[in-house]
């Protein structure tokens, strides 16, 4: 049986993969709009005798295996994020306005390593191994977050998929090391856009104006109120106000005034009930200062939820490639959003995440800073962890005869 560890990315494959970080990395795009990555991974697979499908735009999916039995998916997004990178990359980004600044670079390099090795043991795969390489996970595009547009074009069809595996890069987590969390694992997110609607004038004359920043910070401190007196002790909502925007010359009072923020949250139901609150206080409250408001829900993520029965599956084939003193796979959730969930909630999910990190790093940078410099040396642990997870599920649970 062909080696499926970490030490079977060795010379070639291992080169291989790390050029192609180096690609993505120093060709950063944005959204839908990525056709040098998407070329490149058109190139990379077709090269390795699979025939790729450009599902919507530049979204594409290919398939290995012996078309017989049950069909797991491995999913990675491979956008950038509307930012300047910092000097110092050795594949600094070329593209201005763009960078890999959250590992999605990573992540595309090893399902490509993962495919390159799965082809490979073609003949071995006892079923279907359906690779989705996916754009606009950061929702840049404001169209369609990139996993819904992947659903809606029949990802999860053709052939029906079973289950789904998805690996996340993290920058300041020990090197090699492996940890997820069963159940809800990553919040929902809600961006929000509020303008209230007052009545401007001279600064002079107050009484004669209905101060639309006056009202804005009441309507803050009302939100504020909602995590604080409406979320359950045992829940957990984080609603952050990121920007407020009004005005000009001190001496005018403004006729508008905007604010820009997020909600996250792990339980649906209070996600549902704070979003119709957040509604209730645009309504009602600024009538009481004479003026109005109005609030827009530009994305609407839910929340990630890791399968605990497909986790525990899945943990033995992921001790074969990681120590088991650099696995946790009953970790604590974390914050952060990803459109991960379109999937999630359709079909048993696993979510993990991969330590990128050496002693020092992240600090006051922070995770997404230090994602710049993700080191290669975890890209084969990566790639393994897909291929041996894919592998090893479909044996577990292929069909009798």
């Amino acid at each position: 049986m062909y080696e499926l560890s970490a030490r079977a990315f060795r010379g070639d494959m291992m080169d291989a993969m790390a050029a192609d970080r180096d690609f993505f990395h120093a060709h950063p795009e944005l959204g839908f709009d990525l056709q040098e990555g998407c070329n490149h991974i058109r190139r990379q697979l077709e090269h390795e005798g699979y025939a790729p499908k450009e599902i919507c735009p530049c979204a594409l999916v290919a398939t290995v295996g012996r078309g017989r039995g049950k069909t797991i998916l491995l999913r990675a997004d491979y956008d950038a994020l509307p930012v300047d990178e910092p000097a110092g990359h050795p594949a600094r980004s070329q593209n201005p306005g763009a960078a890999h600044t959250c590992g999605h670079d990573a992540h595309a390099a090893m399902l490509l390593g993962a495919a390159r090795l799965l082809k490979r043991v073609e003949d071995q795969i006892e079923g279907t191994v359906k690779l989705v390489f996916q754009p606009n996970e950061e929702g840049v595009d404001k169209s369609c977050p990139g996993a819904k547009a992947i659903v809606d074009a029949g990802v999860l069809e053709d052939p029906p998929v079973d289950a789904v595996l998805a690996l996340h890069a993290l920058a300041p987590y020990p090197l090699g090391a492996v940890c997820a969390h069963p159940g809800r694992v990553l919040t929902s997110t809600d961006s929000f856009h509020i303008t209230v609607n007052g009545l401007g004038g001279h600064g002079a004359m107050p009484h004669n104006c209905a101060d639309p920043i006056a009202v804005a910070v009441r309507l803050y401190q009302a939100l504020e109120e909602l995590v604080a007196r409406e979320t359950p002790p045992s829940a957990t909502a984080v609603l952050t106000v990121g920007g407020i925007r009004a005005g000009g010359p001190g001496g005018i009072i403004p006729s508008s005034c905007e604010m820009w923020g997020t909600l996250r949250a792990y339980d649906p139901d209070l996600r549902t009930h704070l979003l119709r609150r957040m509604e209730e206080l645009c309504w009602k409250l600024p009538p009481l200062y004479r003026a109005t408001a109005s609030i827009e829900q530009q994305l609407k993520l839910g929340s990630i939820h890791t399968d605990s029965a497909l986790l525990a599956e899945l943990a033995p084939f992921v001790r074969e490639i990681v120590r088991p003193e650099k696995m946790d796979l009953a970790a604590g959730p974390v914050m952060p959003s990803e459109d991960f969930s379109f999937l999630s909630n359709r079909v048993p999910t696993a979510h993990l995440y991969l330590g990128f990190g050496e002693p020092g790093d992240g600090g006051a940078d922070g995770a997404e800073k230090s994602a710049l410099f993700l080191r290669d040396r975890a890209l084969p642990t990566g790639a393994a962890l897909y291929a041996n997870c894919a592998l090893e599920w479909l044996r577990k649970n292929r069909l009798p005869g």
